[in-house]
């Protein structure tokens, strides 16, 4: 089971350093622990939940139309998004989420579509902050970036160009790892798709 104390090593190991002590480590007086807490403190937990659809962190829900919006011009239905949503995954017409909805609008915390009522799969922030839950690649991946973060504070010389190829090479694996855990399902076109097609639906 993770724990904040051994991702928080699992950094300092990457950057040459010695490990917190395992009963005091998360109130050690060290300058290591204090830029840990620090990265830790900045939202930490979005900047990596945004990465991927993590299955530990996902959720999902049905919206109805909110009648006291104005929706966008070309759609008449105007939907709040959850306000621990990190990462939109998936816009579905159906409750099990096996048809994906694909004439929509995703702008900031709001979707447009002609639907009055949709499905949706997200990264949630409340779920993806419970540590105990993580996948081990994830927390590699974590420890990793909160590593490359750290790094320019620390005493000793940290080779940070290293460090970046070990992060970058983390992330894909966590990433990949993550992705062949999911069942495999139809996704709503992404921003990537958007973009490459000249469509101004999808999630981006």
């Amino acid at each position: 089971m993770a724990t904040k104390l051994g991702v928080y090593n699992a950094a300092l190991r990457l950057c040459g350093q010695r490990p917190l002590h395992s009963s005091s480590g998360l109130t050690e007086a060290t300058p290591a622990r204090y830029a840990l807490d620090s990265v830790w403190s900045e939202d930490y937990a979005d900047a990596w939940l945004e990465e991927a659809d993590w299955t530990f962190a996902l959720d999902g829900a049905s919206l109805g139309k909110d009648d006291a919006v104005e929706p966008d011009f070309g759609y008449s239905n105007t939907f709040e998004l959850p306000s621990e949503m990190v990462r939109l995954s998936g816009v579905y017409e159906d409750s099990l989420m096996t048809i994906p909805h694909r004439q929509y609008r995703h702008e900031g915390n709001w979707i447009d579509s002609n639907l009055p009522y949709i499905y949706i799969q997200y990264v949630d922030r409340t779920k993806g902050e419970v540590i105990a839950d993580w996948s081990p690649k994830f927390v590699d991946f974590v420890a990793a970036g909160l590593a490359l973060k750290i790094a320019p504070v620390l005493h000793g010389k940290v080779d940070t160009d290293r460090l970046f190829a070990t992060f970058e090479r983390i992330k894909h694996e966590a990433v990949s790892a993550n992705g062949l855990s999911q069942p495999s399902r139809s996704l709503p076109r992404g921003s990537w798709a958007s973009a490459r097609i000249g469509a101004s639906n999808g999630i981006g």
